[in-house]
């Protein structure tokens, strides 16, 4: 890859979008770069064993005819594309035909596809070879900050129909430790080199795009939690106990900061920093709030974005009956008032996922066969047992997180490991885990998840 400067007669070619044409000046007229943001898809996700495929598949087609309407340059899709690293074929099926279909129906977008805490670095990478061949889609799975192809792998120009660079795009995915220079410095803490490195990596970028594209406007990317931005309870801390990294290092100097990591859609520290969120809600407590895509325009150089919401459609609703957990009879009077009959002419992979609550010391009889008269008929999918509360527990208000509630766990709980570490750890020793033996679980939790990334 020439990496001389444009002063000097010569350009850099970025082929991350297998484009030839060089990054150089421009003889069209400034033009307003539009681009959708979005991240966390989690493709292959289930809900306590049920298949969530059709609803994904739903909301893929639904974006690609967003990304048409809106005849963006761009789609920007900020980490965790899918949900465990060994995803199942159908779901690598449901991003290969999505992809086809974008290069079909939007040959003129530049999809911009980047590693989350839940990818595979090296299996999402796998794809590039086509990405190169079909043009306008870059697939960054992993980054290496001593790499000598470090830019040429992560900035992705941004172009107009007629080719013409809008906009350079730096595409930086999800960051482990190792993929750093994380060594530490004089009374620096692990925390503070992986931060002090990550802004390293960022400058780097930013100051190659500035020498080769000036005046273009810089977007980027990344996949972690920033200091202030508000989690939505499902999301894992990230490996290393690294979690609240602050704005200005990565964020300087920067038109917007497309990040991924939270499901709560939120602006953080700025107009010019963003998390989409999920597209939908990956557990019950995520139905809480709505969920969206953005769609961002940016006019020059320094100029402020503009960012659109555009709501995501629900495609199947999670229902928890009651919100507020009671008696029996309180949970069957719910049950009954829920208008079933919207529901009876859907296929049954978007019948609405149903979780039950009540407030019960384990002596209700024949819990079992009521539930299974309750819901014998109704379209709907039962999400396991109901979640039990003991009556003398003060009962979790409407809306609010059941994190420090004690129900009985199920299978499949995402929750249910840091939930039932925190509850033993109560009980033996009289109060809540302190921070870092919570952090540490999680790590630890967050590493046997992950396990297979570098195979």
């Amino acid at each position: 890859m020439p990496v001389s400067h444009p002063s000097r007669g010569f350009r850099l070619t970025l082929r991350s979008c297998s484009r030839k044409e060089p990054i150089g000046p421009e003889s069209s007229m400034m033009r307003v770069v539009r681009f959708i943001h979005t991240s966390d898809w989690h493709l292959g996700l289930d809900l306590a064993g049920h298949d969530r495929l059709d609803e994904q598949g739903r909301f893929l087609e639904w974006l690609r005819q967003q990304c048409r309407a809106a005849k963006v340059d761009a789609l920007l899709v900020a980490g965790d594309i899918y949900d465990i690293v060994s995803p199942s074929a159908p779901a690598q099926r449901w991003l290969a035909d999505f992809l086809v279909g974008m290069h079909r129906d939007c040959p003129h977008t530049t999809v911009v596809l980047t590693g989350g805490n839940h990818d595979s670095a090296l299996r999402l990478e796998t794809a590039r070879p086509f990405g190169q061949a079909l043009g306008r889609l870059a697939i960054v799975g992993g980054l290496d900050q001593r790499a000598p192809d470090l830019a040429e792998k992560a900035l992705v120009p941004l172009r107009d129909v007629r080719g013409d660079l809008l906009a350079v795009c730096l595409a930086v995915p999800f960051l482990r430790v190792s993929d750093l220079d994380c060594r530490l410095g004089p009374d620096e803490s692990p925390a503070v080199a992986y931060e002090r490195s990550l802004g390293a990596l960022y400058a780097t970028l930013r100051a190659q795009a500035e020498r080769l594209a000036p005046e273009k406007p810089l977007i980027g990317m990344g996949h972690l939690t920033l200091g202030g931005g508000q989690k939505a309870g499902s999301e894992h801390l990230l490996v290393g106990g690294i979690d609240g990294i602050g704005v200005e290092g990565i964020a300087e100097g920067l038109d917007y900061l497309a990040l991924g990591h939270l499901h709560r859609g939120q602006r953080v520290g700025g107009e010019r920093i963003h998390y989409s969120g999920s597209p939908f809600a990956i557990d019950f407590d995520e139905r809480r709030y709505r969920h969206r895509i953005l769609l961002v325009e940016l006019a020059a150089r320094g100029a402020t974005p503009a960012v659109s919401e555009i709501e995501v459609p629900v495609f199947v609703p999670l229902l928890r009956i009651p919100e507020q957990p009671g008696s029996w009879d309180d949970l069957a009077r719910a049950f009954a008032a829920v208008a079933w009959a919207d529901y009876a002419d859907r296929p049954r992979a978007l019948y609405p996922f149903v979780e039950l609550e009540l407030l019960d010391d384990g002596t209700l009889p024949d819990l079992r066969a009521r539930v299974e008269k309750l819901c014998s008929g109704r379209p709907l999918r039962l999400v396991g047992s109901p979640r039990r509360f003991p009556p003398e527990a003060p009962a979790p208000m409407v809306g609010e997180s059941r994190a420090a509630a004690e129900p009985t766990w199920r299978l499949g709980d995402r929750a249910a490991p840091l939930e039932v570490f925190a509850l033993a750890w109560q009980r033996r020793h009289g109060a809540p885990p302190p921070d870092p033996v919570r952090a540490a679980f999680e790590e630890v939790m967050t590493a046997v998840m992950t396990e297979g990334e570098s195979a």
